[in-house]
């Protein structure tokens, strides 16, 4: 028989310096899914301009990465700069250092085997 077990991830934002737009939750299941084939995604508005709670329900054990953005003017993208360089605050998980870039999957993947919580601090 298969174990159908499945957790929470709860997720606690900082960061956000207004109270405009939405925030944008990206998960990621593997190396070779991040930052391509999104395994659960969640735009919650956002009112708050402190700390945002969001949480993933019903995830399976196995290894995951977590990008989150916020999108102030609610256009459902990630603004940038002619450079390409974020006009909106994001983050991943395990707030890695990224200057240039993405960071590496090593960087932000975690190990979900119960539920679990984390915190991410928009940049």
């Amino acid at each position: 028989m298969l174990d159908q077990t499945t957790f929470s991830i709860r997720v606690i934002l900082k960061g956000m310096s207004n109270n405009k737009g939405n925030l944008m939750l990206a998960l990621y299941q593997g190396k070779g899914n991040y930052m391509k084939n999104i395994f659960q995604n969640i735009v919650q508005p956002f009112d708050n301009q402190k700390v945002a709670e969001i949480v993933f329900y019903k995830i399976p054990s196995g290894t995951y990465a977590i990008s989150a953005y916020h999108d102030e003017n609610a256009n459902g993208k990630l603004d940038t700069n002619f450079l390409g360089i974020p006009l909106e605050k994001y983050g991943f998980s395990n707030n890695p250092n990224a200057t240039f870039g993405v960071p590496d999957f090593e960087k932000s993947k975690f190990l979900v085997e119960s539920d679990c919580s984390m915190t991410i601090y928009l940049k």
